[in-house]
């Protein structure tokens, strides 16, 4: 741990003050998406929580141990109240309550994700034994959506979106997360469950890793795909829906231990793409990349997006780009000109954003665009705030210098 500057422990105090207080709130260990104090209390997420979060790491590095164990509890009756075959979409974060019956494949991987972190830093329990149940059945659900024709899980990426019948595809993001879900799974249960079972998640996990080279890598633009629709996709449809995504295209390396050439040639690319392309904010990636975007808009496409929240650039996209620029090539040069970008806009209480609109205003709420205050959206959006915490710990560094 190198010694502690400012800049970055403040941002992550303000965070952790705001996953506080949101715990607070409930009594059955859920932590609200959105923080209610915060952008004129024009919050998106009043009452749900996702699974999709990366809140873990984080709070048992500073210690907060008690804190994520009663969030795993949240968790654990969020699957037992619900059916307690899989995760479904989001949750009530009282109550526990699912508040979709929408199939979010990824929610079982991070499930997952979320005890195998806690076991590195805990280790065994009566905790772990009382969550090995739901492990199975999350990793079980995993290989079941498994298609043998692309070697790949499918689902489609998040929300439904009303009066859009999404095509059929596959997700670069799910499938490399679920497929480290299901190998760590076959770690956290190996004494418990049967060596046929562990064998058949981890071949299942680098099946879905050949599927992932096979079918996704493009090799005319050198990137893996954001999305991978089937053959018998409206494909004119699609190519409206599957532009990609910053956060779907570079987060889905947070697990990884190691990269190849492929991944290498993926993030740089993809940098290229959604990095210092932006008119208003160039420092800051994109969340899709802007020509494509002022394209629909020109068309008159009404776009999803442009139905909810608006489009711009992602402070938190340049966190975990800083991350892998370190673990890949170790750009030292890079990484820290992407993390400084994380600085350049923050919201309330000196809290992050989830994103900042530059491009499109959005249809809801009251969003306007860069620089009007009302620009910035959902500061203290949980996903988005605790994966710049998380990369922080990980490049070692509650400190400004890489």
């Amino acid at each position: 741990m190198k010694e502690i500057t400012t800049r970055t422990q403040d941002l992550f105090n303000a965070g952790l003050e705001s996953i506080k207080y949101r715990a607070s709130l409930s009594s059955t260990g859920g932590i609200v998406e959105s923080d209610d104090r915060l952008d004129r209390k024009n919050y998106l997420y009043a009452d749900r929580c996702w699974l999709r979060n990366y809140h873990i790491e984080p709070l048992l590095y500073v210690g907060e141990n008690e804190m994520v164990l009663n969030n795993l509890n949240y968790w654990k009756k969020s699957f037992e109240d619900n059916g307690g075959k899989n995760f479904f979409h989001t949750y009530h974060f009282k109550t526990a309550e699912s508040l979709s019956k929408q199939e979010q494949i990824d929610n079982n991987a991070h499930f997952i994700h979320h005890v195998y972190y806690t076991w590195l830093s805990l280790g065994e329990g009566q905790w772990l034994n009382e969550l090995k149940e739901i492990i199975k059945t999350c990793a079980n659900y995993l290989i079941s959506r498994y298609d043998d024709k692309y070697q790949l899980l499918s689902g489609q990426e998040e929300r439904v979106v009303e009066g859009i019948a999404f095509p059929h595809c596959f997700s670069f993001y799910i499938n490399r997360v679920c497929v480290s879900a299901l190998l760590r799974a076959a770690d956290l249960l190996k004494d418990d469950v049967s060596l046929e079972q562990v064998k058949e998640w981890q071949t299942k996990a680098n099946q879905i890793t050949q599927g992932i080279e096979n079918h996704l890598f493009d090799e005319k633009k050198e990137v893996y795909a954001y999305l991978k629709f089937t053959d018998d996709a409206d494909h004119e449809l699609a190519g409206k829906l599957s532009h990609d995504q910053s956060w779907g295209s570079l987060w889905a390396y947070i697990h990884n231990e190691e990269f190849d050439e492929k991944d290498s040639k993926t993030v740089h690319n993809r940098l290229k793409d959604l990095w210092k392309v932006d008119e208003q904010l160039p420092n800051i990636i994109c969340q899709k990349p802007p020509e494509h975007i002022k394209k629909l808009m020109q068309d008159g496409y009404d776009h999803p997006e442009f139905q909810y929240s608006g489009v711009g650039v992602c402070p938190a996209a340049n966190a975990v780009a800083a991350w892998i620029m370190h673990k890949l090539d170790d750009n030292l040069s890079m990484a820290n000109e992407l993390w400084n970008g994380v600085f350049e806009v923050r919201g309330d209480r000196n809290i992050l954003p989830e994103h900042v609109n530059t491009i499109h205003p959005g249809a809801m709420k009251d969003y306007t665009l860069w620089p009007d205050e009302k620009s910035i959206v959902d500061s203290g959006n949980l996903m988005h705030l605790t994966m710049v915490m998380t990369m922080s710990c990980r490049l070692g560094k509650i400190d400004d210098s890489l």
